[in-house]
């Protein structure tokens, strides 16, 4: 499900739970996140800003294999559990209440974790740098035809390309 459908199906949450699974895991958004945490069990929240939907999320998951003590969890609160599908399964009888928007105010964005990706991916591709510079340097040009000189560079260009930070 994309962020922009999750968005749509949240701005008109009154009462719910919506469990989207991603991979191995299912995740909460936005006011399911809330109700999630707030209601059935407490999760690590994370708050992301989205380029897509130009907003900031958050969200909250858990690996598929507790799913089932997710559901049992649920209705021993008194909670209706429903599987929607093998994507999809939503959790309905949540208290309504009007704290989402203090409690997302509250989480910081996850920025810290984009600027350490894009440090250690600039390191990389500094080391690749480094890499090629002494290919280069210890390429002798007297002792190769243009068409193997020619195959080098474009080899070092790919290498550099792979690596190249965001």
């Amino acid at each position: 499900m994309k962020i922009s459908e999750i968005q749509n199906m949240e701005q008109n949450n009154i009462n719910c739970c919506y469990l989207v699974k991603e991979g191995i895991f299912w995740r909460v958004y936005q006011k399911s996140a809330y109700y999630f945490v707030k209601h059935i069990k407490e999760l690590k929240v994370l708050k992301k800003f989205y380029k897509n939907v130009d907003s900031e999320v958050v969200y909250a998951g858990f690996p598929d294999t507790i799913l089932p003590q997710i559901r049992e969890l649920a209705r021993s609160k008194g909670l209706q559990f429903e599987k929607c599908n093998e994507k999809h399964c939503s959790i309905s009888g949540v208290e309504i209440d009007n704290g989402f928007e203090e409690w997302k105010n509250s989480i910081k964005v996850q920025a810290l974790v984009q600027s350490n990706k894009n440090c250690i991916s600039n390191n990389l591709f500094d080391k690749r740098k480094e890499v090629v510079i002494e290919k280069l340097k210890g390429y002798s040009l007297a002792n190769h035809t243009p068409i193997e000189t020619m195959q080098l560079v474009m080899d070092l260009q790919k290498e550099l390309a792979v690596f190249k930070p965001e």
